[in-house]
């Protein structure tokens, strides 16, 4: 500020050890993580364990951004037509979209329909609209914790046939999504490689991407899972409200930009969903099931959570080393924070609700 200059390897200096503080604040999560699933007395409660992973591992990833944008250099990005090569290219409102074409077999129902329709208008529209699922998230968490405290002296609802309904209705419409995004998940992991399959997106112009959209729309419908919880006066957990806001609001940001790693994050989801929704159902109806599966359903949620963060850190290396991928570093952070923070609670939660409670 006073006008001196120094060497460039100074500022370097400070900035290579500000990224190093956030990977080790990382790495330190990692341990306090490991000591409190092997019982040990840490003062730090899972909740802020969580909130440390996420902020932590999204710095890191903005301060390596940084590094890279200051000091790396400028790298060369060569993108190919689409006459018949991987990846095709479509521009469309000043952005550039990199994908794979695949034309299916079939079209099914509403797919039929979208096959036709002029969509450019629709993601000019989405991209408009995005930022508003940041209040949507906002009003939800408000609205539920609303709800809670004006049903502190009520008596619960039953629910039982409208929940029956819900959850069935949810899983039937997983099974869907999960068997019509797998046929274009399995054509490119058999046809390209693991990092084209994370690199580039689906072909805006066929189902997966409709299939896509439908999956970012569930999200809001998803919130109702919320309403049935309070009305019923179950336990409600900071893992079911954060999770539910998080996701509306990832989902409209990674519309916009049709970021290629979704198609790893739907198909795992929808599956996880189909088993989960499908449990949700029949213990609705007063069935009981296997604990065994419980867990299944949560180790497979909790590994989705892994795998997410996993495939965030690829897709970083893939960034700095200057390859096309089709998400923004802003997503990209936004995914981590919220994979890792998630990755935590589900860990807490499975360890609350299978270890802590065989070991009483």
């Amino acid at each position: 500020a006073a006008g001196f200059r120094f060497p460039r390897a100074l500022s370097m200096t400070i900035t290579t050890l500000q990224t190093l503080q956030m990977f080790i604040g990382v790495v330190i999560t990692f341990l306090v993580l490991y000591l409190k699933m092997q019982g040990n007395i840490v003062q730090q409660s899972y909740e802020n364990l969580g909130l440390t992973f996420a902020i932590y591992a999204l710095l890191a990833i903005l301060f390596t951004t940084f590094f890279n944008d200051s000091y790396g250099g400028e790298k060369q990005k060569k993108a190919k037509d689409c006459n018949g090569t991987v990846p095709c290219l479509l521009e469309a409102r000043d952005r550039e979209y990199y994908y794979i074409p695949y034309e299916y077999g079939s079209l099914v129902g509403p797919e039929k329909w979208w096959n036709s329709y002029d969509k450019e208008p629709l993601f000019e529209f989405i991209s408009d609209v995005w930022h508003h699922s940041i209040w949507v998230a906002i009003l939800y968490c408000l609205g539920v914790h609303a709800l809670q405290r004006f049903m502190e002296n009520r008596q619960p609802f039953v629910l039982m046939r409208p929940l029956i309904l819900w959850n069935a209705a949810l899983a039937i419409f997983s099974m869907i999504g999960f068997a019509r995004l797998g046929e274009e998940f399995i054509f490119v992991l058999r046809t390209r490689s693991l990092l084209d399959s994370i690199s580039y997106s689906f072909d805006p112009h066929q189902p997966a991407t409709f299939w896509g959209l439908c999956f970012a729309v569930s999200k809001l419908f998803e919130l109702v899972d919320t309403l049935f919880v309070v009305l019923r006066k179950k336990n409600l957990i900071f893992l079911h409200w954060f999770h539910h806001a998080a996701v509306v609001v990832y989902c409209a940001h990674s519309s916009v930009e049709i970021v290629a790693a979704t198609r790893w994050f739907m198909v795992m989801n929808y599956g996880v969903h189909s088993a989960m929704y499908s449990y949700y159902a029949i213990t609705a109806a007063g069935h009981r099931l296997p604990r065994a599966l419980s867990m299944t359903i949560t180790t497979l949620q909790t590994t989705q959570m892994f795998i997410g963060v996993a495939i965030t850190f690829i897709v970083l290396y893939l960034k700095l080393q200057g390859n096309i991928v089709q998400q923004s570093f802003e997503n990209l952070g936004l995914t981590f924070a919220i994979y890792a923070l998630l990755a935590v609670l589900f860990t807490s939660f499975f360890n609350k609700s299978y270890i802590d409670e065989a070991g009483k």
